[in-house]
């Protein structure tokens, strides 16, 4: 059995929004707290703010990187991950350019950012696959190009991550029961847990989750079925209600 409370040290706590104020950070740092979250994720230019906020409490600080369009040149989105660790962050979030699965850039564009967290100290690599552009096919590249580079670049934690929460209606892919998806679904986690099982690289549940029943279906998908399988490095549930996922509401 799982529980709500049993989830929130596997949430991130987030807040994105392009009008976010410093004002959203104290709330979110005060519910980590309160609530014992694994992180709070945040726009760049507050990680140096939420780390201070969150000094001793054991909360990481996440930022995210290449968002949300995943069209920033390669070597900014490296540097930019550097910087974010460099100001305090321990875990980075990467969109991934989805126009280039299955290609060779791909795979480097992950390897040069995962290199970039690992050498300035940094703890996990997420890497947003934004699987509502995907077809299932290329679901399954996608989370394969993460497992390979995990290998490649070892001394961190990776984990693929369903989307950023902001994707393109008119760009998703109708799919599985020819239905569209912009945000996290069972199905694509199904079959990114059937390439990442037993790899040591996690999942990630990002988008539209709000409630617990959101939260145990996509947990379910990813293989846990009990609260003693729940693992903050191989799962985590990306939401801005992350109360009302644990609180049951």
């Amino acid at each position: 059995m799982i529980a709500p409370r049993d989830i929130a040290p596997i949430i991130d706590h987030t807040v994105l929004s392009p009008l976010t104020t410093h004002d959203d950070i104290d709330k979110i740092t005060d519910e980590a707290k309160e609530y014992r979250f694994a992180s709070v994720c945040v726009p760049g230019r507050f990680v140096s703010y939420a780390v201070e906020r969150l000094k001793g409490t054991g909360i990481d600080v996440a930022t995210v990187v290449n968002f949300s369009l995943a069209n920033d040149d390669p070597k900014a989105v490296a540097y930019a991950a550097k910087l974010a660790i460099e100001q305090g962050a321990a875990e980075v979030d990467m969109v991934a350019n989805a126009t280039l699965v299955g290609t060779d850039a791909y795979k480097q564009n992950i390897y040069a950012v995962a290199e970039a967290v690992k050498e300035a100290g940094g703890k996990m690599l997420k890497i947003i696959i934004e699987a509502g552009y995907l077809t299932p096919g290329q679901v399954s590249k996608a989370a394969q190009a993460v497992v390979d580079v995990s290998r490649e670049v070892e001394g961190i934690k990776y984990m693929v991550k369903t989307s950023t929460g902001f994707a393109m209606n008119k760009l998703l892919v109708a799919k599985y029961d020819g239905t569209k998806c912009k945000g996290a679904r069972a199905e694509d986690l199904e079959r990114m847990y059937a390439v990442t099982k037993g790899t040591g690289v996690g999942l990630k549940a990002s988008g539209g989750i709000g409630t617990f029943e959101d939260a145990g279906k996509m947990l379910y998908a990813m293989g846990v079925t009990d609260s003693s399988l729940i693992d903050p490095l191989l799962h985590r549930i990306g939401a801005s209600k992350g109360i009302e996922i644990v609180s049951d509401k």
